[in-house]
Formats: C-alpha cells, sequence, structure tokens
C-alpha cells in the first residue's frame, strides 16, 4: 500500500512540477527554451546543455555550445638513453623515417622537445603516403631549452600546454591526414646529450 501511494506523490510531483522547461529547435534561429537566454550560433558538431538551479528558481538560464567532441591524440619518440656511461647521441641516431603515424585526420597542435643535457634541435616533416610527399612542421630547427630544458613550437608564441613553457611560433602545415607519417627531417645532436624526448601533439574532430 506505501509503495502505491509514494508511486502517486511521484507521478503527482512529475506532472505538476516537470524538471524541464517547453521549448524549440529552429535550424534557422537556432534554440529557444522557456525562461532561458537565447544562443544562437552553434558549430556543427556542438553538443547542447543546460545548468538548472538547485532551488528551482525560473531565472534566466543560457543553453551553452561547446565543442565536446575534440580530442587532443599524439606521439612521443625518444632517442638515446638516461644512461650516464651510454655514447652521446649522434645526427643521426634522432633521424630516421616513419617514426609515428597519425591514426585520423588531425590539427597539428604543438611539438615538444627535450633532453638530459645540451641543446639538441630537431625538424620534424610529415610524410604523406599518397605521392610520397613531405613538409616541414616547423619553420626552423627547434632546440631544447638550456641543460636540455623542455622548449616547444607553436603557431604562435604563446604559453604550452604545460601551462609554464612560451613556444616560439615556428609551427607549420599544420593540417595531418589519416595515414601520415612524422619522422625527422634533419637534427643536430651537440655533442652533450645522451636522450632527446620529442612530443607531437594533435587535435581530431570538427
Amino acid at each position: 500500500m506505501k509503495s502505491k501511494i509514494l508511486l502517486c506523490l511521484l507521478v503527482w510531483a512529475v506532472l505538476c512540477f516537470p524538471p524541464w522547461h517547453a521549448g524549440n529547435i529552429d535550424a534557422q534561429s537556432g534554440v529557444s527554451i522557456d525562461q532561458m537566454i537565447e544562443t544562437t550560433t552553434f558549430a556543427p558538431s556542438d553538443i547542447l546543455y543546460m545548468e538548472r538551479d538547485p532551488s528551482g528558481a525560473k531565472l534566466p538560464r543560457k543553453i551553452t555550445a561547446s565543442n565536446l567532441l575534440s580530442r587532443r591524440g599524439g606521439c612521443s619518440m625518444v632517442y638515446g638513453s638516461d644512461d650516464p656511461t651510454a655514447a652521446f647521441l649522434t645526427d643521426v641516431q634522432i633521424g630516421g623515417g616513419r617514426q609515428c603515424m597519425v591514426p585520423q585526420d588531425a590539427t597539428l597542435l604543438q611539438i615538444t622537445v627535450a633532453a638530459d643535457a645540451g641543446t639538441p634541435s630537431v625538424i620534424l616533416r610529415r610524410r604523406r603516403p599518397n605521392g610520397n610527399t613531405t613538409a616541414n612542421l616547423t619553420s626552423a630547427l627547434l632546440a631544447t631549452a638550456a641543460n636540455g630544458g623542455i622548449y616547444c613550437s607553436k603557431t604562435t608564441a604563446v604559453v604550452g600546454l604545460d601551462g609554464v613553457t612560451v613556444c616560439s611560433n615556428t609551427l607549420q602545415n599544420t593540417a595531418l591526414l589519416a595515414g601520415d607519417w612524422i619522422e625527422a627531417a634533419s637534427a643536430s645532436a651537440g655533442g652533450t646529450a645522451r636522450r632527446m624526448s620529442i612530443a607531437v601533439t594533435w587535435i581530431t574532430g570538427p
């Protein structure tokens, strides 16, 4: 009996105090929902979501369009070893073709370099299997900071993904296609580094 009463109360609450607002979606003018501020500019694959005041007050709300389908991906290439008895890196060791394959169409976001010592540098390129064409991904050699410190390249000189390092603005040819390979076009080991690390970061999605 008690369960039936509770069920009736639940149905009554939903019917009398619905947790939604009536509205409509119009392909031409955007989204309009009662008691909410209207947002009419959306990208093709945006996901719409809304937040409601827990108090239930009929305050203006906003539908926010956020491109939540974009995802970061990437790959890392490590040359040499941190073994203090290992030989110093050579230019040839940092080189080499087809080090990392791009799994789907993407936009290059950042290249980051670091080492255990010195200031080794590299120019990465993408190799496109369709025609075997290549294109350098930076306009100049990308060297680590002093003593192998982290440095990076983006299309503009802004703070990088680590939130600290200010990147150079040498990144170029950022459109990557599925099946492209990332490889070293040229490198300079510098004679004091035993290990160099390179990280390539891209964005996929609309």
